[in-house]
């Protein structure tokens, strides 16, 4: 008798909720006035803000945001993020994130992060700079990142996977893909 009334208070309830009506729509506060030209190739969440990278001069307006930037929800608004990606040999653009530890890891294909050295198309966020993670690419070179997984699931130390088009790692042969344990 239990299961008799549990199937006909769900059917009820099934059929209430199918006669409400429901309008689908997109919200696009955040993006609003968002990248004016160019495009987002990536997103990510770090320290509860979102983070988006791609090929764009700014995001909604806010100076120094060209090609990463950040979104603080709480007061709905886009800042640079410090440091920022400089421009390569012919454009710059961001591509993945991943997250190790509190480290963040953009890719993409740019001639350096922050300005630091040896941050070709790769850079590690300890959250206060920008830093290297000695791939030995110039800054005049095609390397570039496409994408990234962090994960502890392959041989069970946490590292972050890239891949992306490079043939060689601070002069070891790499076929496109390597992994960072967070320090080699």
């Amino acid at each position: 008798m239990r299961h008799t009334f549990s199937v006909l208070v769900a059917a009820s309830l099934v059929s209430a909720a199918a006669g409400q009506s429901c309008t689908p729509a997109w919200d696009t506060t955040i993006g609003i006035p968002g990248a004016p030209s160019g495009y987002v190739g990536a997103l990510w969440m770090y320290q509860g803000d979102v983070i988006a990278s791609g090929s764009f001069q700014n995001m909604a307006g806010a100076a120094n945001s060209q090609y990463l930037a950040r979104y603080n929800r709480g007061t709905n608004t886009w800042s640079a993020f410090p440091g920022g990606i400089n421009m390569g040999i012919s454009n710059a653009f961001g591509t993945s994130f991943a997250t190790l530890g509190t480290d963040l890891y953009v890719g993409g294909f740019f001639s350096n992060a922050g300005g630091m050295p040896d941050t070709k198309s790769i850079a590690r966020w300890d959250g206060s700079a920008f830093n290297s993670l000695h791939t030995g690419w110039g800054p005049d070179t095609v390397n570039a990142v496409w994408s990234m997984l962090a994960t502890d699931e392959i041989g069970g130390v946490p590292r972050v996977y890239f891949g992306g088009g490079f043939d060689v790692l601070n002069g070891q042969p790499a076929g496109c893909i390597a992994s960072w344990d967070g320090t080699s």
